[in-house]
Formats: C-alpha cells, structure tokens, sequence
C-alpha cells in the first residue's frame, strides 16, 4: 500500500501509494467496521477488546526499505497474548 512493490520488489501502481498512517487505519479500523464490530474493536479504550500486535520496529518512523522486514513480537486477541515470538 505504501509503497506499491511486490514480493519481488517490483513497484506496481506507484500512483495509487498511499501514506503510512492511512494504511494503518486501514489494516486496524475497518475490518471491525465491515464486521459490525467498530463498537468492540478499532481502539485501545477501557471496555474494547485488545486485539493487536507489537512489532519489531515503529512502522511510522522506519525507511520505507526496512517496512517489508517488520515482524510481530506478540499477538493479542481477545485481550488474551496468543502468540509470542521466540528468541
């Protein structure tokens, strides 16, 4: 989405890149909404659910080289941590 390369580092649609922070809006907001469940999920606030990960770096702030080498350290569903990265 941002920006626009495929697995073999192709750029396709260079056009259409969008920025960082609107595609993480779109990867954490709107699946709840097209789910009926924005009122559950979408945000950390007291009475949602904590459904998110911790990743390996800050996804704003890297060079958009270092984007595809982000990994999660741990996966939160359901406030509970369901998957945890080994050392």
């Amino acid at each position: 989405m941002v920006t626009r390369k495929d697995p073999r580092r192709l750029v396709c649609g260079a056009d259409q890149a969008i920025t960082r922070e609107r595609a993480l809006s779109l990867y954490t907001n709107s699946g709840p909404y097209y789910t009926f469940e924005e009122n559950k999920k979408s945000s950390i606030e007291v009475g949602r659910f904590a459904d998110m990960v911790v990743l390996s770096a800050d996804y704003l702030t890297v060079t958009d080289e270092q984007i595809k080498d982000i990994v999660p350290l741990e996966t939160i569903v359901n406030d509970k941590v369901v998957c945890e990265a080994r050392e």
